[in-house]
């Protein structure tokens, strides 16, 4: 956002207060200093500033108020669809001004323009990395942003998610992009999901799986491991009723069981075909995870 400030050369001590303030909070911002006489055509600076204008600021005071400039800035900033904003501490307002906003301090101007700086640069962060996606010749769609995901391209995962896409956003068929993550082993991508917000619980339409379930399926040590680091649920069921720990033990994975034993999983609790992750333990011969879901193994 580029701020313009046009202000009557009289009213030049506002802008010695606004200046520094404003370069602290990022504001860019840049000021024309207007004769009260200004007549429409005289002043060749007056008009290359105005159209060079994103923003205006037209500074209100009992000397400017009357001036023939603002009606012709707030005129042009009509036709041409630019914000404008005044600022005013002791000036009698006209009645045309109800239909703008105003700051009556520095410190409400700072306040407006940080608000509208942020709003800015966030539409702005999206514009960019639309046509970043356009240039790459890549679809601005969720389809495409899911099958970025499953091939692991963290930088372009990261410029669709500047395009407006969300880090909790799903497939058609309800799977979180986390899962998929998760699924492929990515780890490098559910790192950037969770930074972007997604959901450590989220869960998959198709089969019930949370990223802890996903992981433990695909025997990813790094993956639960880093899972864990979120304090998951660890006892949502898939649509076969397992738990992440009964699939670990189901898989013979012994490191990936130690670390769901350890975070607190229920070694008891049962899959719809009545099975735990103790009984498989036993049903496979396998000691090592007997002995850590029953201490009595050992």
């Amino acid at each position: 956002m580029k701020l313009t400030i046009f202000y009557d050369k009289q009213d030049i001590e506002f802008l010695l207060q606004f200046t520094p303030i404003s370069e602290e909070y990022f504001i860019e911002s840049s000021g024309y200093a207007v004769d009260s006489d200004w007549e429409m055509g005289e002043d060749a600076g007056f008009d290359e500033k105005l159209a060079s204008a994103t923003n205006l600021l037209i500074i209100l005071s009992n000397v400017s108020i009357n001036c023939k400039w603002i009606s012709y800035a707030l005129g042009y900033a009509r036709g041409k669809d630019i914000n404008c904003h005044f600022y005013s501490v002791d000036s009698v307002l006209p009645t045309w001004k109800e239909v703008y906003s105003i700051s009556k301090s520095i410190d409400d101007l700072v306040k407006y323009y940080k608000y509208y700086n942020e709003q800015w640069f966030e539409e702005a962060t999206v514009r960019i990395a639309k046509k970043s996606l356009i240039d790459l010749n890549l679809d601005i769609t969720l389809t495409a942003f899911v099958e970025v995901v499953k091939d692991g391209d963290c930088m372009l995962a990261g410029i669709y998610l500047d395009a407006g896409y969300q880090a909790t956003d799903m497939d058609k068929n309800g799977v979180p992009l986390i899962c998929w993550a998760a699924r492929k082993r990515r780890l490098p991508m559910m790192q950037l999901l969770m930074q972007a917000g997604a959901d450590i619980n989220a869960v998959s339409g198709d089969r019930n799986d949370t990223p802890l379930i996903d992981g433990a399926s695909e025997d990813d040590f790094e993956i639960v491991s880093f899972i864990l680091e979120y304090k998951p649920d660890l006892e949502i069921k898939s649509k076969n009723g397992q738990t992440a720990l009964i699939i670990a033990s189901g898989h013979n994975n012994l490191e990936i069981v130690k670390l769901l034993v350890e975070a607190g999983s229920d070694t008891l609790t049962t899959d719809k075909l009545g099975m735990s992750a103790v009984s498989y333990a036993k049903m496979q011969q396998n000691q090592e995870i007997l002995a850590l879901l029953s201490p009595e193994y050992e």
